[in-house]
This record gives C-alpha cells, structure tokens and sequence, in this order.
C-alpha cells in the first residue's frame, strides 16, 4: 500500500466513524423524543360504540427529518384492552419541532362491558377520571435510515386528552 491508498483508507475509516457516532447520538435523541396528550374529538356515540381521535404531540428532539408511515397501538381503559388501532396514514416529522399525530380509535360499548361494569359507570358519570393508556409503536421512515421503530407507551385520564384553548401549555 502506498501513502495516497493508506490515507484514503483512514479518511474513510475517521469518516465513518464519525458518522456511526452521530446517527447513534441522534437514534438515542429519537428515542427519547416526548409526546403527550393534545387533543380529542368525538366523532360518534351511539348504541354501536364510541368513535373518537385522540391527538399525541410528538416532540422529535433529533435532526432527522422523517415520515410516519405506520402506527400500531393497543387501547386500555382503566387497565384492560379494549381495542386495537392501526393507521397507515403518512405524516411528516420535522427535526427539532412538534408534530400533532392523530389516532382514529373506534370501539364497541360491548368491549368497555368485557373491561367490567365500573368502566361503564366512570365512562356515564366521572368520565374527566377515566385512564387511558395507548401503548404500541410508531413506525417512521428517513432517507438514510429504513423503518426506525418508535415505542410508545403514555398514560393519562381522559381531561388530560381536552383541551383547553386559554390553559396554559405543559412542555413535554
């Protein structure tokens, strides 16, 4: 090998390792990006069921840009399941920004009366109280990297998904 090869190589081998490094740091800042309730619209109740979309603020702390391309989740009330929800909807992740990700959810009364009777009555009466827990994963895709799975797992009463135009905003 002579000097021009050799100090191609280490260029190469110094390059990569910085880009290892840094698209390892924005992973970890990806990983650790906040979402929160942000909103809840009712759509329908009726005798059938319940048909609502719920938002979840997304707080991308990293520098990649990329496109949410898949959502699967598993709805809790109170702590039992009572649906899953899917979307294949595509929306656009900005670096550094908030993104308000809507979550179509539709479930049958019969499957808030399999989660026992006391659900039902928190869901008439004292529905502010209600806990929900969305767990799943969001699927994201970026020009460099393919598929990055993004856990979520957030829990709140049902007055944390209202919103209050004049309250004052939480920061994740």
């Amino acid at each position: 090998m002579n000097w021009k090869q050799i100090t191609t190589l280490s260029a190469i081998v110094v390059l990569g390792g910085f880009a290892f490094v840094y698209f390892r740091k924005q992973s970890e800042l990806l990983a650790d990006s906040c979402y929160k309730a942000d909103g809840l619209i009712i759509n329908s109740i009726n005798s059938n069921g319940i048909d609502f979309t719920l938002f979840l603020k997304f707080s991308n702390k990293s520098n990649i840009d990329m496109k949410l391309e898949k959502q699967h989740y598993e709805i809790f009330v109170e702590g039992k399941k009572v649906t899953s929800v899917d979307s294949t909807n595509s929306i656009s992740i900005q670096p550094k920004s908030d993104t308000r990700i809507p979550l179509r959810v539709t479930f049958k009364l019969t499957d808030i009366f399999k989660t026992g009777f006391q659900n039902l009555d928190k869901l008439m009466i004292n529905h502010n109280d209600l806990k929900i827990q969305i767990k799943g994963k969001l699927y994201a895709t970026s020009g460099v990297l393919v598929k990055i799975p993004i856990p979520i797992d957030y829990k709140a009463t049902l007055k944390d998904f209202k919103t209050d135009p004049n309250a004052p905003k939480k920061e994740c």
